[in-house]
């Protein structure tokens, strides 16, 4: 069955793929071996612009062992440099379950919250804070353990 896959987005864009780079996602995987897609395989959680970069985070990676450690990091950073992008890919990568690509973008959530305060995180995702302060007191109480 080795070949060319044809993947279409959500917005109905197709990407022709060689099967080995679609397989990377065990999603098209068993979509192509289990219910027998070999047409036009239809990936309506992810919209064109996000599943070109899937496709070049698994093509770049079907042929990583020609590349060493710091490329590899450059390559994927520049990919996930927008927080839209590293959105869409972090979400991609699990409904397209691609193990090393959340991992990726895993470690790249990681390391933005890395040392900051509760304030700062929520700063940075834009998000309020919806907790009273008889509930922070409650965890502060809980967590006690985690303060000193």
């Amino acid at each position: 069955m080795a070949g060319k896959l044809r993947l279409q987005s959500a917005d109905g864009h197709l990407f022709h793929v060689d099967e080995e780079v679609a397989f990377m996602s065990i999603t098209v995987k068993n979509l192509v071996e289990d219910a027998g897609l070999e047409n036009a395989i239809p990936l309506p959680e992810v919209d064109a612009s996000t599943l070109a970069k899937v496709i070049a985070w698994c093509k770049y990676h079907a042929a990583a062992d020609k590349k060493d450690a710091v490329e590899i990091e450059k390559f994927e950073a520049d990919l996930l440099a927008d927080k839209a992008a590293h959105v869409g890919m972090t979400m991609a990568s699990n409904y397209l379950n691609i193990n090393g690509l959340m991992d990726v973008c895993c470690k790249k959530w990681a390391d933005m919250i890395k040392g900051r305060t509760p304030e700062e995180i929520r700063t940075l995702f834009n998000l309020e804070d919806d907790l009273t302060e008889e509930e922070k007191k409650k965890i502060m109480a809980e967590t006690v353990w985690k303060f000193e």
